[in-house]
């Protein structure tokens, strides 16, 4: 989509923050060049912003619009054409929106089924828990956390030559690339949002760990969260108070 844009109105990812939020694919799916755009009433372009938008946007952007679509250096050689396919790609984006929207819906309702404890964990929400719960199974196929930790691939791999034993050790990666995923997302939001993983985050970083190793750090221990919380089948409760 972005390479067809810059065909038909180069200067058009400048006005928004995101080209691909609901502002902006509202216009565009409108007006999908910038002589279409020049070309359409200051009026009906103000009216799209301000519903599309819920009233963030209005007549001030309609009006930067307007003068960059009037003075833009786009190709209009296959104008018509090139139109044509952006329409058709923001049509496939939103379908491919609302199909997740179905997704994200249908794997919160059998979530809640199951009735775990695992998004009282922090950073853990519907679609990572489901995530980390599919691809764990039953919790007891591991007798203790570190096996949990193996099959995410958050262990250290351990380089080892006769008497030699590497020190400087980068993750397994091996078991479930999804798992780890999950817990790498989730461990993102834990460290920002709980006293626990942000304290061990900062400790890592403290320590001279660059940000995806003290992340990694993070995400095996909220492994370890998971595998107390699942095992026990209760909820998370803070440390700290």
């Amino acid at each position: 989509m972005l390479a067809v844009l810059d065909q038909v109105f180069p200067e058009y990812a400048n006005f928004f923050s995101d080209v691909f939020g609901s502002a902006s694919c509202a216009v565009l799916f409108r007006y999908p060049s910038a002589r279409a755009l020049s070309r359409c009433h200051i009026d009906a372009l103000t009216k799209l912003l301000e519903e599309s938008s819920r009233g963030r946007l209005g007549r001030a952007k309609a009006e930067e619009l307007k003068v960059a679509a009037k003075d833009s250096f786009a190709t209009n050689a296959a104008v018509y054409a090139q139109s044509f396919e952006l329409t058709q790609l923001l049509a496939q984006i939103e379908f491919t929106r609302k199909q997740l929207a179905r997704l994200d819906k249908e794997m919160g309702e059998l979530l809640d089924k199951c009735a775990t404890p695992i998004t009282t964990i922090p950073g853990i929400g519907t679609v990572c828990g489901a995530t980390i719960l599919g691809e764990i199974g039953d919790i007891h196929r591991f007798t203790k956390p570190s096996g949990l930790v193996a099959y995410a691939g958050l262990d250290p791999s351990v380089f080892e030559s006769g008497e030699f034993k590497g020190s400087n050790n980068h993750l397994s990666k091996r078991g479930s690339c999804y798992l780890r995923w999950a817990l790498w997302i989730a461990a993102e939001r834990a460290r920002m949002f709980d006293p626990v993983f942000g304290e061990y985050y900062s400790k890592k970083r403290a320590e001279g760990k660059c940000h995806k190793v003290a992340i990694s750090a993070v995400a095996r221990k909220l492994c370890n969260t998971v595998f107390a919380v699942l095992s026990k089948n209760s909820a998370y409760v803070c440390p700290v108070a």
